[in-house]
């Protein structure tokens, strides 16, 4: 609010006058006397606006102030004095009696509190005369001042006004010093005009609290050169303009089979900085992993903190939900087979199914990783095959199956007089035992060469415990000819199904053998001796 005072002066002359030249000047025509503003100045003015025989004005009066030094001047040229009397509290005029010479008179006005008009009586010691002076100065008139004055002022309250905001906002982190806020306020006074630099901090609760949000409040005060003051409550806003800011571990590669607890292992590994706020809580914001966990994807799990001040971050944290579970194999682990059986790696493989927990029966995708027992499978021992199946999370199983191959037909010996031990529980054939005869070289068996059998009394008595004569006829085409005979014991199976064959002593043929050979004899002696003719 601006303030100023200003001082409405009346000046009321109650006397006699004696005319010493012919201008009739009346009394009543001074009754008016006040101080005016005009140009933003303050002027005494005695008077009024007619015309009163070229006496209108009183210029003839000079006006001090303060220690008396300070003097206004003499404006007898002007209708006007122009003194600036802001802040005056005494008013002095000079008077000019008859004979020119000059007397002070002073007026104290005092220091009143309080808007009004106070009247301040002055009473002439001496008689004087006051000089009037005509514009022209070609006419002076004397007023006999030997009277008493009644000089009237009036105070009125105006203030001056500051200017500026009156509410700041600043950071908590960076404060505005209260100097700085000073710096953006002004004082104008109407009659001191810019009195910024009387600006001063009456109260301030702000300093001490800037680095601490909330609202607080600067008083500053202006005095302009009259005493009047004027007063402005700054309210100083401290706030955080800062957004806390959440880190930690933001990705997670999580397998399918095992929920990841969000609220727990992925939130304590969460922390939080706030650039005034400690201790600040971190909570869920959404969440779409943990309806989802057991579904092969990426998910994205989002926090969010917030300060004191409603400033506030989010922070999402990506988990990769990944299949991790390998195919499982249904089918044989070990299988038993004789040396005499086919078994290939396709019939093993058959017995096998693959089976994922997401890309489901995976059978066809089976492959062989290893295999040391193709081409041994008559060879007595134990052989492995290892099998592998992957799903399409790569993902890889492997199964191994043990082929064990027993050898199913007993050992045979071989005497000199071909003598053949076999258990019961194994069956030879015609064709067996004419190959173990050739392979032991009892018979000679080549493109050229037919054996025909001509006795067997094996056959039919395969698991019938006793000794069977064999008796097969070789011939070549070169018309020589041989019998070979043979006797198959057949003996009970030993409790670990071998067979052992021992030697005999020779074997008597019978008579009817005896006599078959010697016919033999005869027949191919009789046959080389035509063919010899020929």
């Amino acid at each position: 609010m601006k303030k100023f005072i200003s001082y409405l002066v009346v000046l009321t002359i109650f006397m006699s006058f004696a005319f010493i030249t012919n201008i009739n000047v009346n009394a009543e025509d001074f009754d008016y006397t006040h101080w005016i503003e005009q140009d933003d100045r303050v002027y005494l003015q005695l008077g009024d606006d007619q015309d009163m025989g070229g006496a209108t004005y009183l210029d003839g009066i000079e006006l001090y102030s303060g220690d008396k030094q300070d003097l206004f001047g003499l404006y007898s040229d002007i209708n006007v004095i122009k003194p600036d009397i802001v802040g005056l509290k005494d008013l002095y005029f000079l008077v000019y009696d008859a004979q020119g010479k000059t007397f002070l008179r002073e007026v104290k006005l005092g220091t009143y509190d309080d808007v009004g008009t106070y009247p301040i009586m002055v009473e002439e010691e001496s008689q004087t005369e006051l000089l009037i002076y005509a514009q022209s100065f070609s006419n002076v008139q004397e007023i006999d001042t030997n009277q008493v004055w009644t000089l009237y002022f009036t105070k009125t309250d105006s203030k001056p006004v500051i200017n500026g905001e009156t509410a700041f906002i600043t950071n908590v982190d960076s404060p505005k010093s209260v100097d700085e806020i000073q710096s953006r306020l002004s004082a104008f006074d109407n009659e001191d005009g810019d009195i910024s630099s009387n600006i001063t901090v009456v109260t301030d609760n702000y300093t001490a609290n800037k680095n601490t949000v909330g609202d607080w409040h600067i008083i500053f005060s202006v005095t302009d050169s009259s005493g009047n003051t004027s007063t402005l409550d700054c309210s100083v806003l401290v706030r955080d303009a800062v957004s806390p800011e959440i880190y930690g571990t933001y990705n997670y590669t999580q397998s399918m089979t095992t929920l990841l607890d969000v609220n727990t292992t992925v939130l304590n590994a969460l922390s939080v900085d706030d650039n005034y706020d400690s201790d600040l809580p971190i909570t869920l914001k959404t969440d779409n992993y943990t309806a989802n966990y057991n579904i092969v994807g990426t998910y994205t799990v989002t926090y969010e903190c917030f300060d004191t001040s409603g400033n506030y971050d989010t922070y999402d944290v990506t988990i990769e939900v990944i299949d991790d579970v390998k195919p499982t194999f249904t089918g044989p682990l070990n299988i038993v087979k004789n040396s005499s059986e086919t078994l290939t790696i396709s019939d093993i493989q058959s017995q096998l199914t693959a089976n994922d927990n997401k890309d489901g029966n995976i059978t066809d995708s089976i492959t062989i990783k290893t295999d040391n027992y193709t081409g041994r499978g008559h060879i007595k021992g134990t052989y492995t095959v290892i099998f592998e199946v992957k799903d399409l999370s790569n993902n890889v199983q492997t199964h191994t199956v043990t082929i064990e191959v027993m050898d199913d037909i007993p050992p045979v010996f071989f005497t000199d007089n071909y003598f053949i031990t076999v258990a019961q529980s194994v069956t030879l054939t015609n064709q067996d035992i004419i190959d173990l005869l050739t392979a032991t070289n009892q018979i000679e068996v080549v493109a050229t060469t037919s054996v025909m059998t001509l006795s067997n009394e094996y056959l039919g008595n395969e698991t019938t415990i006793g000794m069977y004569a064999v008796t097969y006829k070789v011939t070549s085409v070169d018309g020589s000819e041989d019998t070979i005979s043979t006797v198959v014991n057949v003996i009970e199976d030993e409790s670990d199904d071998t067979v052992t064959i021992t030697p005999e002593e020779p074997v008597k043929k019978a008579w009817y053998i005896s006599v078959w050979e010697w016919i033999c004899w005869l027949f191919k002696t009789i046959w080389n001796w035509i063919v010899n003719l020929l």
